[in-house]
């Protein structure tokens, strides 16, 4: 197993993230998995998705209109759960090999948010500088290096789904009325801040772990290593 390889990009990643400003340009694409999983929510329920933002701090904000109380109270759920659920599904990507379909995944939720929903300033220029750097990533033929990438890039959402889930869990504690969606939860349902909280993290928490299992599983690193050519077709 290629401990020290995958170390080194674990810590690589982790040095990016507390960076002024790559930092924040970085934890955005968790923002823009959680925001859209609100979207797809409220959709799915015959909502509607009037727009979304994002910023500059990593924070995002999702205007919805929903039909019934139920599809309000799937689509303030669906943020979090989403943003963990897709950190299983991009591990077992990785897992697999499908480094460009991760990336292909990344770059159509891209284009989606900035054709449809996001419409202030700097979350379409955002938007616009992913979409041109996924889209010239895509185009790399060194399989080796898209491995780094997209392992990176798990790395990334892994850690950031996990600490947006920890904040709202803090935040829900300390001030509990502006705890984002824990916050709407407690209004919507009566249930106290703190146990969505406590949900929230918990989910992020046990999703987190199983995406870990599933890059150091029965495939080890070192397997995955094994297979990649010097090409990548």
């Amino acid at each position: 197993m290629k401990i020290v390889k995958y170390t080194v990009l674990v810590l690589a990643t982790v040095i990016l993230m507390k960076l002024p400003v790559i930092g924040a340009f970085l934890r955005v694409i968790d923002t823009m998995i959680h925001e859209s999983g609100h979207a797809l929510a409220v959709l799915m329920m015959s909502g509607k998705v009037y727009y979304i933002e994002l910023f500059a701090n990593a924070e995002g904000v999702t205007l919805t209109g929903s039909r019934s109380y139920l599809g309000g109270l799937i689509t303030s759920i669906a943020g979090y759960v989403f943003s963990s659920l897709a950190v299983v599904f991009f591990a077992y990507l990785w897992r697999w090999k499908k480094d460009k379909v991760i990336l292909g995944v990344l770059f159509l939720f891209s284009v989606v948010n900035l054709l449809l929903w996001v419409r202030n300033f700097y979350g379409i220029l955002w938007l616009i500088i992913f979409s041109l750097l996924l889209f010239f990533t895509m185009r790399m033929k060194d399989g080796k290096k898209l491995s780094s990438i997209t392992f990176s890039l798990y790395v990334l959402l892994l850690i950031s789904s996990v600490v947006s889930a920890f904040d709202i869990l803090a935040l829900s504690i300390l001030a509990p009325d502006g705890a984002g969606d824990a916050a709407n939860l407690a209004r919507m349902t009566g249930i106290p801040a703190i146990v969505w909280g406590l949900f929230f993290f918990a989910q992020a928490a046990f999703l987190g772990v199983l995406s870990v299992m599933a890059v150091i599983g029965k495939r080890s690193l070192k397997t995955r290593d094994r297979h990649l050519t010097g090409s990548f077709q």
